[in-house]
């Protein structure tokens, strides 16, 4: 390309640290463009919960934020049932972060604005007043109704559910609202890709997943005993707190049953005290955040995403199989990637089968040897980031 892009990056919170998928998804495409020698702007509301010095990013974008308290308020919470917006959103509403882009586009005309999540649609007439004609795309890191709609059909109490089911009608009425006036989509997974068009989208679309830089995932000389199992995710993200509820008091009994030797150890940022509890069970410990992801996942020989809900990719799937591990998961957990049950992870869904396959790995170190050198190749033949930037770029000048 022999002009560079100026890309405005607009997120509801900072890339940072890199301690989820998201802040992972978000700041890979930021680095990887500023690499490639584009002009990368990111413009992040900065939330009180994950407060971060804008400067960390400095290396790789000329970063703009605006404070903002999105912590949870009952009777803010409360109102929203009367609002058509979900709360969720509602509490991203920021006259200051609209002014901001608006600031942005007016001064320095971006030639893309990419929204980093559907919330972010929230804030495209604020920049359409400006700019009317400036190509606005969505990386759609899911399909944001689908999850809560999941949480609903799995919660328990009845209230809650009745909440969660007026959530995920109200979020999916949004994303379906603010489709139409996007000039681009850049969807995670076929699967979400497929659901954009059967809403009507006529703009243009593409399948980029999130994918690994396969030269920091060395897996080290040896293995860890088999014995032991790793889990790795935000436990802020309601998705995983529900799995590993599932895990941890409908599987990982029969696992102990089976081998009581077997060690299953969880890492993740801010767990809720329930799941704390969870550490007494025989056999589980709780690491809290760890400093380094890839550190983590190297101790292990066995990682598992016992998910019930979500959308979009497990990034954490791709980042084991990059450094040759084993991994089993629900359906869910690993839709959206192109690995094959059976051959590059193993895959259930039901407790008694989750367990059984658990204990197979766990006794048979051979089988989940192989597993992992195959889903090695799979993923890294889909999923290295050199390759899947050079897509972002061809999308780009799509809309020019």
């Amino acid at each position: 390309m022999d002009n560079p892009l100026h890309i405005l990056q607009v997120t509801n919170r900072l890339p940072w640290p890199l301690n989820d998928g998201g802040n992972l998804a978000t700041y890979n495409v930021t680095r990887h463009l500023h690499a490639d020698g584009q002009r990368v702007t990111l413009a992040s509301i900065n939330t009180q919960k994950h407060h971060q010095d804008p400067n960390v990013l400095a290396h790789v974008a000329e970063v703009h934020t605006v404070d903002l308290d999105t912590s949870l308020k009952p009777f803010d919470a409360f109102k929203a049932l009367f609002s058509p917006l979900p709360y969720n959103i509602l509490r991203f509403r920021s006259p200051d972060f609209e002014h901001l882009l608006q600031e942005i586009v007016g001064k320095t005309p971006p030639d893309i604005v990419q929204l980093e999540g559907s919330y972010q649609a929230l804030f495209i007439p604020a920049i359409r007043a400006v700019r009317p004609k400036v190509p606005i795309i969505l990386r759609s890191h899911n399909i944001e109704w689908r999850i809560w709609q999941r949480l609903a059909e799995n919660e328990s109490n009845p209230l809650k559910r009745l909440y969660l089911r007026n959530m995920y009608r109200k979020i999916r009425r949004f994303e379906e609202r603010t489709l139409h006036d996007l000039d681009g989509l850049v969807a995670i997974t076929e699967d979400d890709a497929q659901w954009y068009l059967s809403q009507g989208y006529q703009g243009k679309l593409v399948t980029i997943p999130a994918g690994a830089d396969f030269e920091q995932y060395d897996p080290g000389e040896s293995w860890a005993p088999a014995p032991s199992i790793g889990f790795i995710g935000s436990l802020e993200w309601e998705p995983n707190v529900q799995g590993l509820q599932w895990m941890i008091e409908k599987v990982w009994p029969q696992v102990k049953q089976q081998c009581p030797e077997a060690e299953f150890h969880i890492a993740g940022k801010n767990p809720p005290e329930h799941l704390q509890a969870w550490g007494k069970v025989d056999g589980v410990t709780f690491h809290g955040m760890v400093p380094s992801a890839p550190e983590f996942i190297r101790g292990f020989r066995i990682f598992v995403v016992p998910l019930l809900s979500g959308s979009g990719m497990r990034l954490k799937i791709v980042e084991a199989l990059a450094m040759r591990k084993c991994v089993l998961s629900t359906t869910v957990g690993a839709e959206g990637i192109e690995i094959r049950p059976g051959t590059d992870f193993l895959q259930a869904d039901q407790p008694d089968e989750f367990a059984l396959q658990l204990i197979q790995l766990i006794q048979h170190p051979a089988q989940s040897m192989e597993l992992a050198r195959t889903g090695f190749e799979r993923i890294r033949e889909r999923y290295d980031w050199k390759n899947l930037i050079q897509r972002y770029l061809d999308f780009y000048q799509t809309l020019q």
